[in-house]
């Protein structure tokens, strides 16, 4: 394409004539190439504002999936992090347990907590149960000194519980 230059443009004297009827022409061919050119109406079709909506969804679904993911995920972290804090104490407390069923421990702490000693030969005192038992039933005898004391208890009895 050549450059334009004064010698190849072609110039429109018609607009500075002072005749009405060219200057009319011009006002009317102006006015014919200055109207607004009418654009059509985009219109939006149903399926273009369906997939828009549609992909819209999907995403926001994905989006979410991958938050309960990454919370699950997490709260997995967390459950694996105490399971392991409660071994490690099961583990401490299954030695602390089996240090105090040891027998020597035993004895060691009623020792210097308890103050406790082991009885020697002269204190330990055996018991002959060889004999029977016997019951002897002593036969209530009348007299009036007796009467009178056993009454005297039973009304104290008496005293005693209605206080209680």
């Amino acid at each position: 394409m050549q450059r334009a230059t004064r010698e190849s443009v072609a110039y429109d004297y018609a607009r500075f004539d002072n005749r009405r009827s060219v200057r009319k022409a011009v006002e009317v061919s102006q006015k014919q190439r200055a109207k607004p050119v009418k654009k059509k109406k985009s219109i939006i079709s149903f399926s273009v504002v369906f997939t828009y909506f549609t992909v819209l969804f999907i995403s926001g679904v994905i989006v979410f999936n991958y938050m309960q993911v990454t919370m699950l995920a997490d709260q997995a972290s967390r459950l694996k992090t105490q399971i392991e804090t409660l071994k490690n104490q099961e583990t401490s407390l299954r030695a602390q347990q089996e240090k105090m069923l040891n027998l020597n421990y035993i004895e060691e702490y009623a020792r210097e907590k308890l103050h406790m000693v082991k009885a020697d030969e002269s204190q330990i005192n055996y018991v002959e149960l060889s004999k029977p038992d016997q019951i002897k039933i002593i036969k209530d005898q009348n007299n009036g000194a007796s009467k009178y004391f056993t009454g005297f208890i039973k009304s104290f009895n008496v005293v005693v519980e209605y206080l209680n």
